[in-house]
């Protein structure tokens, strides 16, 4: 989890912040207080930790004891329920239409190529983490 938190350091992500990403990766990562760093005989496979060894001090947003642990001989699954959406459902072009803007989601590279030629001076978002706030601040 520290590799991930200092990777992370210094951006931001202006949706929800890293902590709920941080605290999901928790069922897939080794904490601090295992076998494998701390040189102990319990292992954090067996779900044994090191008495010896403090448990780190954070707040909890959770509760350890809920989570599933992570069964290492079998497979991750997509959720169904969006494999079946996928699957089933046309793509929609999305359009939303303001005083000073047209917001379009383009479904194919020809639609976006289109929208491109009409409007060649209108920026490209992907994301939004970068123009959102240009547009909103800067009046870009």
């Amino acid at each position: 989890i520290e590799d991930l938190t200092q990777a992370l350091a210094g951006n931001l992500c202006r949706c929800t912040g890293y902590r709920p990403i941080v605290d999901g990766c928790r069922t897939f990562c080794q904490e601090a207080n295992c076998c494998r760093s701390n040189g102990g005989t319990n292992c954090c496979l067996n779900g044994e930790t090191n008495p010896d060894q403090p448990e780190d001090e954070k707040p909890q947003l959770f509760d350890k004891e809920e989570l599933l642990p992570l069964d290492p001989t079998q497979e991750l699954i997509f959720p169904p329920e969006l494999i079946l959406m996928a699957q089933t459902s046309k793509p929609q072009t999305l359009r939303f239409y303001g005083e000073r803007m047209t917001w379009v989601s383009p479904v194919s590279l020809e639609e976006l190529v289109q929208i491109r030629t009409r409007y060649p001076g209108a920026p490209l978002v992907m994301g939004n983490t970068n123009i959102g706030p240009d547009i909103k601040f800067k009046g870009v």
